[in-house]
């Protein structure tokens, strides 16, 4: 296994950052194709660069399979935001783990509302 991989052999949202979104900042072309599905790497999320290659990832998906997403338009993938965060302690309720605690709901906020004007 590669330092660059998880037990599975995947690659990690880490080295993703690292060795492809870092580059592609400074003007160096993405592979979107080649990023992995985001349900297979959504538990790796602890840090602001492995969230970043996470959102990347849910682009690329959305790029490469728009048939596996009930959600296409921004409005609807908003609205569903909206929806399911208003259930999100049902959603850990069927996990039967604890609502996480100290959500810092203004950051999700900002970063939404960055994003409508973000270049």
């Amino acid at each position: 296994m590669e330092d660059n991989q998880n037990p599975a052999g995947q690659e990690t949202l880490d080295s993703i950052y690292q060795l492809k979104i870092k580059p592609w900042h400074k003007g160096v072309p993405l592979d979107m194709a080649k990023l992995p599905d985001p349900e297979d790497v959504l538990e790796q999320v602890d840090s602001k660069e492995t969230f970043i290659a996470f959102v990347m990832c849910l682009a690329a998906n959305l790029e490469k399979d728009p048939d596996d997403w009930q959600n296409t338009g921004l409005f609807e993938y908003l609205e569903s935001i909206a929806s399911w965060s208003d259930g999100i302690e049902r959603y850990y309720e069927r996990l039967g783990e604890p609502m996480p605690l100290n959500v810092n709901w203004r950051v999700f906020g900002e970063i939404l509302m960055a994003g409508k004007v973000y270049e």
